[in-house]
């Protein structure tokens, strides 16, 4: 089993602003496993049921990128 190739996955949860935006908050990790299924870790529980997982990327390249819904991101 290859663990050095494994892709790191970031957890978020979708919040909904009062101004109809969005914001995304980083609640933990993952990685996908040999059989394409995903090992999630989840330092906290969304309230709202609601979970994103989406390719890890550093918070300064996600501010460059200037990805939508993530002016919030706490990673």
């Amino acid at each position: 089993m290859q663990t050095s190739s494994r892709e790191t996955l970031a957890v978020y949860t979708v919040i909904n602003t009062p101004e109809g935006g969005e914001i995304r908050l980083r609640i933990g990790s993952g990685q996908r496993n040999d059989d394409s299924s995903l090992t999630v870790q989840l330092d906290a529980v969304p309230i709202n049921g609601k979970l994103e997982i989406r390719r890890y990327l550093p918070p300064d390249r996600v501010r460059r990128l200037g990805m939508p819904g993530t002016a919030g991101v706490a990673v």
